[in-house]
């Protein structure tokens, strides 16, 4: 009976070895650093096969699983192997499975002639996976039909000589056959990164490497692939650099702690809260400015920034205190920004300072020491960072990594700087809260979380404080946008949102988004899909604003899928809005 890839991953943690799932690419479907350490339970497993149930079965190799893997490349040498547990790759290929030894065993690439090792931080694809050729990986020899022989004392050996170097004089000038690609390339990006300055990685080092791929080799690497092989090496020598930098990460010695005691934390003067921008903004605080795109973000930033330079109240109403700005931005470029400063009324002599497309990441060590530095020399009152995922290297979705990230920015805010940083929402469910995309560090980690977006078919923003710590939530309130020549020339606070007008609004969005999954809802069907957020009667005044609004409409009889019962079309069923178009053909998904 043939196996699916959950069962066999099952199977194989029963043998002892490490699982993961990973992609059709072959690459991890997470991290896998702890999975060289440890072994993943059951339950991670069928919780990862749920998730991606097209992944296919990776084993993590060394001493983890005690075993060695000798992966032959089709038409490879297989004579001086003996017979092991093993099976085909489904790409002509082979997978020879040895005993671990007692020997730390390296991965090597190219051994000799189409030949690899996976030892120690390894791993590889194993049966009954699918190969992109569209063959499934097979047991030849199958665990448990015959015993896995001891590693050869080649293998071994040359996994203490790993990857040969390669004269990259010559294969700057040669063809590189498809078997030395991705080693070459490795190489030579690794030339050019540690060479360069890093301003010139992204304009001078990839286009270099780009060029070379084309040149040179037989194929061209695929542009993702050649794009994955620079990021990892950019990704070490970035690492390598901040290593030999000033670490901003001092340990502070014991004589340098102070233990607070109750008495001495009730008998102290903090001073009283202060604002940076009264009621948005504490001084210092971090705040996340959440939006989607053309939803106003990057020019909210320079509005405030503005606001904070000069000193003057935020949309004419919440005042702003005065001090230097730094705005660092590794999204737009300076000749748009100029745009959007002159159309604020920007002029010479404003107290802002920029960084525009630096490479600047807050996960480097030797990047915030140099921030902290212009902090502490500019006397900067508020850092704003466009955008958050530009910012930083780490995985969005992994709280460790996030966590690196905040702590950084909360280095800024402890020398004394507020913080905004764009980012991206998530939405949390039908009911017009908003989340953060990403883990849910980042939230956590945030004094103010201010989300925009703007009003349909008008000039006017809506603002939520989501979170605010510290103070209280003001009510979400409208903001109009004054229109000039080159783009918003300011903001002006209109008012706050009626609570009862704001929540009909908030439902029919969730009403829309609703429908944008299932095409045609009745009342009933809308009332039970939003329950969890939205009583009865907010659903009604929902449906009512959409109607209104021409978000929805309501279906005529005669456009009812005929699948409905004569008591069902007696009810009020609704779509988006058709601006006049048939709906017969729209497909219902579910009634």
């Amino acid at each position: 009976m043939t196996k699916n890839n959950l069962e066999a991953a099952l199977e194989y943690l029963e043998h002892g070895w490490s699982v993961i799932p990973v992609g059709q690419d072959k690459k991890p479907k997470m991290k896998v650093k702890e999975f060289q350490k440890r072994r993943a339970n059951e339950l991670e497993v069928r919780k990862w096969f749920t998730q991606w149930p097209d992944a296919n079965v990776g084993i993590i190799t060394g001493a983890i699983s005690g075993i060695v893997v000798v992966d032959i490349e089709a038409g490879g040498p297989t004579n001086d192997l003996p017979p092991t547990v093993m099976c085909s790759t489904g790409g002509g290929g082979w997978h020879f499975y040895y005993k671990y030894p007692d020997n730390y065993v390296k991965n090597g690439v190219r051994v000799k002639e189409l030949t690899d090792i996976r030892g120690d931080g390894g791993y590889v694809v194993a049966p009954p996976s699918l190969h992109k050729s569209g063959k499934n990986y097979e047991w030849f020899v199958a665990p448990g039909d015959a015993d896995f022989a001891d590693l050869p004392d080649w293998v071994l050996e040359r996994s203490a000589t790993i990857k040969p170097k390669i004269n990259l004089e010559e294969k700057l000038k040669e063809k590189v056959p498809d078997g030395e690609r991705h080693n070459a390339a490795a190489q030579l990006a690794g030339k050019y990164l540690r060479e360069l300055p890093f301003q010139m990685w992204k304009t001078a080092g990839w286009p270099a490497l780009q060029k070379w791929n084309d040149d040179n080799c037989l194929p061209p690497l695929e542009q993702a692939d050649l794009r994955a092989v620079w990021e990892s090496i950019q990704n070490k020598e970035q690492q390598r650099r901040d290593l030999t930098s000033e670490n901003m990460n001092v340990a502070k010695s014991d004589s340098e702690w102070h233990l607070w005691t109750i008495d001495e934390i009730l008998n102290h003067d903090f001073g009283k809260d202060e604002w940076l921008i009264e009621s948005l903004l504490l001084k210092p605080g971090l705040m996340a400015l959440s939006g989607n795109p053309g939803d106003y973000k990057t020019a909210l930033a320079l509005y405030f920034a503005l606001s904070v330079a000069r000193g003057t109240p935020v949309f004419g109403k919440f005042p702003a205190t005065a001090g230097r700005v730094l705005m660092i931005d590794e999204e737009n470029h300076l000749r748009n920004i100029k745009k959007r400063f002159e159309a604020l009324g920007g002029v010479a002599g404003e107290a802002v300072l920029y960084l525009s497309q630096n490479e600047i990441k807050v996960d480097s060590g030797s990047a915030v020491a140099r921030v902290l530095k212009l902090i502490e020399q500019h006397k900067i009152a508020l850092v704003t960072l466009d955008s958050f995922v530009d910012i930083h290297r780490q995985e969005e979705n992994d709280s460790g990594g996030m966590q690196l990230v905040l702590s950084a920015m909360r280095q800024f805010v402890k020398a004394g700087a507020s913080v905004i940083f764009l980012h991206h929402p998530t939405k949390g469910g039908f009911g017009g809260g908003q989340n953060l995309r990403g883990s849910s560090n980042i939230l956590a980690q945030v004094d103010v979380h201010l989300h925009v977006e703007k009003k349909r078919d008008e000039d006017v923003l809506i603002l939520k404080q989501e979170k605010m710590r510290d103070a209280p939530k003001l009510k979400p309130f409208e903001v109009k946008i004054v229109l000039g020549e080159k783009g918003p020339s300011d903001f002006v606070f209109a008012d706050f949102q009626n609570e009862k007008e704001a929540k009909a609004e908030d439902a029919a969005k969730a009403i829309e988004e609703v429908l944008q999954e299932i095409a045609i809802q009745s009342r009933q069907q809308l009332i039970d899909a939003l329950k969890a957020q939205y009583g009865r009667n907010a659903v009604d005044d929902g449906i009512k604003f959409a109607l209104e609004a021409k978000i929805l409409e309501l279906v005529p009889k005669d456009e009812l899928p005929n699948a409905l019962t004569p008591n069902e079309k007696r009810q009020n069923y609704y779509r988006l809005f058709s601006g006049g178009k048939s709906f017969k053909e729209t497909p219902v998904l579910s009634l």
